[in-house]
């Protein structure tokens, strides 16, 4: 298509279909059990770009971060797509990575001051967060925290991302 692509977080269903987000144009890819090949699933252009992204545990949504605007909720099933809703007081602007377990959103945010790791509750939807936990804020480790994985109900990520000093 000629647009420059830099793939980003994959993420495997319980059906065995692969998704993974495109960080350079906000985009999804992926490729069916069985199927052929990679194909384009979903773009939104009114998205900055994304930056990680979170499957739900039954594999029917994706949650997707936007560093500029938040959580992009994709229904996989429908097709569609909304914005999570959120308190009205709850940044989620500069978010650096997106976790899913056992419904919540677990989110590292190097992009905004302090620096945190943050558990969002998901309402029985799943469209909207019902609850706001802090979980790790301006940690003194943290220098950019990034890329997390949750297993076997721990929640592993670096607490040094991609900068190479706290001025950098």
């Amino acid at each position: 298509d000629g647009l420059p692509h830099v793939p980003g977080r994959i993420a495997v269903t319980p059906q065995g279909d692969v998704y993974f987000i495109d960080r350079a144009v906000p985009m999804i890819f992926r490729k069916l059990e069985g199927g052929a090949g990679v194909e384009p699933f979903m773009a939104n252009a009114d998205m900055t770009g994304f930056k990680d992204m979170a499957l739900s545990d039954t594999g029917n949504r994706i949650y997707i971060a936007d560093a500029a605007l938040g959580i992009l909720v994709v229904d996989i099933e429908a097709n569609t797509s909304t914005m999570l809703g959120v308190p009205e007081t709850l940044n989620v602007g500069g978010i650096s990575g997106l976790m899913y377990s056992e419904g919540s959103l677990l989110m590292l945010q190097n992009g905004i001051t302090p620096q945190r790791l943050m558990r969002l509750s998901l309402a029985p939807t799943g469209l909207d967060v019902a609850t706001i936990t802090p979980l790790a804020i301006a940690l003194e480790q943290f220098n950019s925290p990034a890329y997390g994985v949750v297993n076997g109900g721990a929640i592993y990520y670096f607490a040094e991302g991609n900068k190479s000093d706290k001025n950098g």
